[in-house]
């Protein structure tokens, strides 16, 4: 009986170890190299974002939303989703599925933004939990 019990103990042990989230989500300028990570904004021009799931040895999913800060002044236009299956938008909340388990890099989304140069060079965007989700960073 002692046996069992220590055995069942090691193995709650081990399964309270496992990770939920892997990766992160990352906003680039540069495809499909995804290294870039900051736009210019410095003339007139169409921005595209790539939106990234990065350093994932596998994931099916992720829910956030992209958030501007630090008096980013582009406009946003509209946006490419390019996994099979989504619900909302990068703006308001997004939760996008892979379709399957996928390694790293799995492009998201592309979001467009108008840029006219009046953006500061501190000003970013952000991948930040989605308001509608569980938790306290973006669901991977």
């Amino acid at each position: 009986m002692k046996k069992v019990l220590v055995l069942s103990f090691c193995i709650l042990l081990c399964t309270a170890a496992a990770y939920g989230q892997a990766g992160f989500i990352g906003l680039y300028v540069d495809s499909p190299a995804y290294v870039d990570c900051y736009p210019n904004d410095t003339a007139p021009a169409l921005v595209p974002i790539y939106v990234v799931h990065k350093w994932t040895p596998g994931a099916t999913a992720s829910q956030f939303m992209i958030e501007a800060g630090n008096g980013f002044n582009c406009t946003y236009t509209g946006e490419i989703i390019a996994v099979p299956v989504s619900i909302g938008n990068t703006q308001t909340g997004l939760s996008a599925s892979y379709g399957s388990c996928m390694a790293s890099d799995i492009l998201i989304a592309t979001i467009n933004y108008f840029c006219t140069g009046t953006s500061p060079p501190c000003a970013t965007l952000t991948p930040v939990p989605d308001p509608a989700g569980a938790g306290s960073r973006p669901q991977l």
